[in-house]
């Protein structure tokens, strides 16, 4: 298993955060008895590391009466989930469509488990739900005006198995009043899975159903709060396009972090990027060590990547691009590395993310941020933003991961089942 030290940082961490429900890890809900180290207890089950998540603005689904939303998801991992976590909104002083966005006037919201059809559709009688509004008096004490990400807790934990289809439903059980659930405009991730959906969080695997309604370039915010103190969840929290940043002569990206669990062996970068001139050259991306050392280096085909304004409904998705590595990289536990990603000439660009400071999910960048320069790498900065410069943010970029070695010296292979 993950080291006890990082297990106790993880819970440690989520309590502070999330005070009112803190108890859960005392003991009021049933754990699960110790068990042998295996894939489904690593980050994207043992298969990516790094952020895995990309949008190109945020986007908004109502939550109305007669309108629920349903939204698919495959279980990471097995366990008791007694706690949920979802990003709602509501705007007291925005109680009309027109002229606002993902606003909301009130409603009596809940939000329960249930298993999912082979459509990700809900099927059966819930696993476990939530009380109205989370059983406060009314939806604005759950958040606040504006909103917020209230955990809420289900009315006895739902038990989840690896690797089996679950829909998380939202439900307005009030006529007189709305709320939205915003998520981030993206089209789909890198994995895929032996059966061929896209995964963790895109496509066939996370579209949303507002009514009959299909919504398959939308990813949901939300986390599973598991009874052992683990979060699992995407780990970018919102992304806009006008941070978009431009990679191409003298302007150099690169992504620094430093691995605080486990070990991993790579050997190829997903990048999330386009071509935003026809003579863009092809991207060079390099995987460095602490000191600037060079452990491996690919290369993305200019013609892989593709030629998009920014993403807007029915426009062409700018799918993710792979660069295999010219020799498997190790990178080590607790050392700081950093993948660069330049390009002769121009033109390239990618919109970085933001990290989620709402919950400790063990999906993306941990002590990592994206950097920028803009003379060939002699100086680097945090990416810009309209509020100034933005430290808190990743760029979408992640690996393949081909092992994972734990601090007892366990080596798991978790790619078995799963196309690259």
């Amino acid at each position: 298993m993950v080291s006890a030290l990082l297990v106790r940082g993880v819970c440690a961490a989520w309590a502070a955060a999330f005070p009112g429900i803190a108890a859960l890890q005392a003991g009021d809900a049933p754990t699960a008895p110790a068990r042998r180290a295996a894939c489904e207890d690593l980050p994207y089950r043992g298969l990516f590391y790094g952020n895995l998540v990309h949008g190109d603005t945020v986007s908004e689904v109502r939550i109305a009466c007669g309108e629920p939303v349903h939204q698919p998801f495959t279980a990471e991992r097995s366990g008791l989930v007694p706690a949920v976590q979802w990003y709602l909104r509501f705007d007291q002083t925005c109680h009309g469509w027109a002229g606002c966005y993902s606003g909301g006037d009130g409603g009596a919201i809940r939000i329960a488990i249930h298993a999912a059809d082979a459509g990700g559709l809900p099927r059966g009688d819930p696993l476990g739900q939530s009380a109205v509004n989370g059983g406060s008096a009314s939806i604005f004490d759950t958040g606040g005006p504006g909103g917020g990400f209230p955990v809420w807790r289900l009315d006895h934990p739902a038990r989840l198995s690896a690797g089996q289809r679950y829909a998380l439903v939202l439900r307005n059980e009030s006529c007189s009043g709305y709320v939205s659930t915003d998520g981030m405009l993206a089209d789909w991730g890198p994995a895929r899975q032996h059966d061929g959906r896209a995964g963790p969080y895109y496509g066939a695997d996370r579209p949303i159903y507002r009514g009959a309604q299909l919504e398959q370039n939308h990813l949901s915010l939300f986390a599973l709060h598991y009874a052992d103190g683990t979060v699992v969840g995407p780990g970018a929290i919102w992304a806009t396009a006008s941070n978009r940043e431009e990679i191409g002569g003298a302007l150099l990206a690169r992504q620094r972090f430093t691995l605080i669990d486990a070990a991993r062996e790579v050997d190829a970068v997903h990048v999330w990027a386009w071509r935003s001139a026809a003579s863009a050259g092809d991207l060079t991306v390099t995987v460095r060590d602490s000191g600037g050392g060079v452990l491996g280096t690919g290369t993305i085909p200019a013609a892989a990547l593709a030629i998009s304004s920014n993403h807007e409904e029915g426009a062409p998705a700018r799918p993710w691009a792979r660069a295999r590595l010219d020799a498997p990289v190790r990178l080590e536990r607790g050392r700081s590395h950093t993948v660069e990603l330049r390009a002769a000439g121009c033109c390239h660009q990618t919109i970085p993310t933001h990290r989620s400071a709402r919950w400790p999910a063990r999906e993306g960048w941990t002590e990592g941020r994206a950097e920028f320069s803009g003379d060939g790498g002699g100086t680097w900065r945090c990416a810009a933003s309209s509020d100034g410069p933005a430290c808190g943010v990743d760029l979408p970029l992640g690996f393949s991961v081909t092992a994972t070695t734990l601090d007892d010296g366990t080596r798991l292979q978790c790619r078995a089942d799963t196309a690259h």
